[in-house]
């Protein structure tokens, strides 16, 4: 999508549609605090982002420590160099969005204080939903129209691919499989039902205690990730993410403020089948 000519914070399902000269409207240097005056919206404009950081991991950062305020339609963020440093995060509700806006300014992502501000114009993906999207006219430069030539060739270099593979396949006495999908045999054994486990006594909770244990931890998960969840709670110490079980133990200062961040994210969700449940640790 062409980024050109639609100011800072503009954004759909497909991509940023930010100018550079818009989108960098406020100095890196300026205060965050000296925000555009735009009114509030679902889609907010990130700046001052640490740039070393790779957009996978800047993505699922963004994700959790955003998503804890609502449901999140799409993150946007892009590596080109008049957009480097910015992201925009649309969310599916204005509350959600103006909630985050006001508590994570400033907030310490990466080793970079967060510079917020609402999208100027409403994202694609909103107005799209909402029925007031109008397309925008997109340049085209030499390398589109090379790019959407090869796409037009490259139904035919497919076919004819296809045709040779399938006349090997004949002549080799192979035969061709068609394109209608098959019913896949079911095991004579899969219907039966385990056998029902005995009940076991749950063991009763441990008692408070300054560290946490978080469970149900996504693979991705790793220590700064985590530590970008908690670190917004008074006495945070550290996280410790044990690799491949999905399970990490944080630590703060007092017992007091771990049961503060505890109550804060049970239940959070970090992705869609990801749903932190937070113990006591084990003394």
């Amino acid at each position: 999508m062409d980024t050109a000519g639609h100011g800072p914070g503009v954004a759909d399902g497909n991509g940023t549609s930010a100018a550079a000269a818009s989108a960098t409207s406020a100095s890196p240097s300026a205060s965050p605090l000296q925000t555009v005056d735009v009114p509030p919206n679902q889609t907010l404009y990130l700046n001052n982002i640490n740039e070393k950081i790779k957009i996978d991991e800047l993505r699922k950062a963004v994700y959790l420590v955003f998503g804890q305020y609502g449901n999140i339609i799409d993150v946007n963020i892009k590596r080109t160099y008049k957009l480097r440093g910015q992201a925009w995060v649309i969310f599916d509700q204005l509350s959600s969005a103006t909630r985050a806006h006001r508590e994570l300014q400033n907030f310490p992502l990466f080793g970079k204080p967060l510079r917020l501000n609402f999208a100027k114009q409403k994202s694609d993906v909103v107005s799209k939903a909402d029925g007031s999207f109008q397309p925008r006219p997109k340049r085209k430069g030499p390398e589109d129209e090379k790019t959407a030539k090869k796409k037009e060739q490259a139904p035919a270099k497919r076919q004819k691919l296809d045709g040779g593979e399938k006349k090997k396949k004949v002549a080799e006495g192979t035969a061709v499989p068609s394109n209608t999908a098959t019913a896949q045999p079911v095991a004579a054994d899969a219907a039966a039902a385990p056998a029902p486990a005995q009940a076991v006594q749950a063991e009763p909770p441990p008692p408070p205690h300054r560290i946490l244990f978080v469970e149900n931890l996504p693979p991705q998960a790793n220590d700064l990730m985590l530590g970008m969840l908690f670190q917004q709670y008074a006495g945070y110490v550290e996280a410790r993410v044990i690799s491949g079980r999905g399970v990490a133990f944080v630590e703060f200062k007092e017992t007091f403020q771990a049961t503060t961040a505890m109550e804060a994210l049970q239940g959070f969700k970090i992705t869609n089948t990801h749903i932190m449940k937070i113990t006591y640790a084990k003394k």
